[in-house]
């Protein structure tokens, strides 16, 4: 008789007989995708444990979520709205921010469309990063208030970023289903088709990467970064319009996301229509004005 493997949404897993009939795939209804440990005087990375498999994710979109969290903290200075605690979205994701004096946190949620946890949630939540955040400057005060971007300093916070980790799963258990994997085959296709396709998109193999994506989306797994990957890939295949609905689909995830408007201005100037696409341009730039490409599109429009 073979095994069928059961993971939960802390990454737990136990064995049971596995059933004769097929078994449908589950997905969990909140999970944590990333957590930050932000330096606050410097705004530089301390920590960040992330549960996302290497390969699935765009780097660049990684690297977009932190920017985009630190942009919110910045704005939120300047404008003399930083609270405490703070609960805002980001393409497609909720963030859960914990204002300290020394060091911020954010975790990075995925919640299931429609499904909204109850508040005393996020409550407990609040408690335990405050606890967090206490004790990190409580134990790291001295290094933390001259600290100028050493790693080793405070690679310690690993562990406690490890534990808190742990603390917050469990918090977030009982709102989560479980997640069964019948096939770990199927799972680990999946998987590789993601990486390939990741792989052929930086090596500017767009038709190769289009179809493996297609297969990803045919085989069940349509996270918004293999949407969004997706419509660039149709654009550099130079499929405009079908680009443009592939990003209609994902409007309300990711129409927080600047590297999405900034592939619809893209998409809408090879179509001609350039009132729109300047309009995108200027969404993007309202949620990240330092983005390159949006400002290189806006200059060579202007030009």
């Amino acid at each position: 008789m073979g095994k069928k493997i059961v993971l939960f949404d802390n990454g737990s897993a136990e064995k049971q007989e596995e059933k004769e009939e097929v078994q449908t795939t589950e997905h969990a209804r909140v999970l944590i995708e990333d957590i930050y440990l932000i330096h606050k005087g410097s705004g530089k990375l301390i920590q960040r444990k992330t549960w996302r498999i290497e390969g699935e994710t765009d780097p660049d979109m990684v690297a977009g979520m932190f920017e985009a969290v630190l942009n919110f903290i910045t704005d939120a200075f300047a404008k003399g709205t930083q609270t405490e605690f703070s609960r805002f979205d980001i393409k497609g994701y909720t963030v859960l921010l914990y204002n300290g004096t020394l060091v911020n946190i954010a975790v990075v949620l995925s919640i299931e469309k429609n499904f909204v946890p109850s508040e005393s949630v996020f409550l407990e939540i609040q408690r335990t990063l405050q606890e967090f955040v206490r004790r990190i400057e409580g134990e790291y005060r001295h290094t933390l208030e001259t600290w100028s971007g050493e790693v080793d300093a405070l690679k310690d916070t690993r562990n406690a970023l490890d534990e808190l980790s742990i603390t917050l799963n469990k918090i977030l258990s009982p709102v989560s289903k479980k997640i069964e994997i019948t096939d770990r085959i199927f799972q680990e296709a999946i998987f590789d088709l993601v990486r390939q396709a990741n792989i052929a998109l930086k090596k500017r193999k767009y038709g190769s990467a289009l179809a493996m994506l297609n297969k990803c989306i045919e085989m069940g797994y349509a996270p918004p970064e293999i949407l969004f990957n997706r419509a660039r890939a149709l654009y550099y295949c130079r499929k405009y319009n079908e680009s443009l609905d592939a990003l209609s689909k994902i409007a309300g995830s990711m129409q927080k996301a600047d590297a999405f408007w900034v592939l619809k201005a893209r998409n809408l100037v090879k179509l001609g229509n350039l009132e729109d696409a300047r309009k995108c341009i200027e969404e993007a730039l309202a949620i990240n004005p330092a983005n390159r490409d949006a400002l290189k599109l806006r200059k060579q429009m202007e030009g």
